[in-house]
């Protein structure tokens, strides 16, 4: 049977996970990431992950376990932005007519 407190870091921990998991389903078509700022979610990412790498350390296993996987699901939205980035400046090269030398 599970205390209050480890119910209580339990559910802090699921809807920690959770609350990412509509943010990754909405990156995962193409062009979908224009409205998220890189910094923002690669601050997100590092904190999560160093609130992992703590959570290990102090052996705190649920914290260390959610914050890794916020990480990853932060790991995943930076490469949607990434993906995105990639494809917007190669549809703007196509557009610019070039100019050739004589």
């Amino acid at each position: 049977m599970f205390t209050a407190l480890e119910a209580l870091a339990g559910a802090g921990a699921l809807i920690s996970m959770v609350s990412n998991i509509p943010q990754v389903w909405k990156v995962r078509h193409p062009n979908s990431t224009s409205d998220l700022h890189v910094c923002t979610v690669f601050m997100h990412c590092i904190s999560a992950a160093l609130w992992s790498i703590y959570g290990f350390m102090l052996e705190l296993y649920i914290l260390g376990i959610e914050s890794g996987i916020v990480t990853l699901l932060n790991i995943l939205i930076l490469l949607a932005i990434y993906r995105d980035s990639q494809t917007r400046s190669s549809s703007n090269n196509k557009r610019v007519p070039q100019i050739q030398n004589f």
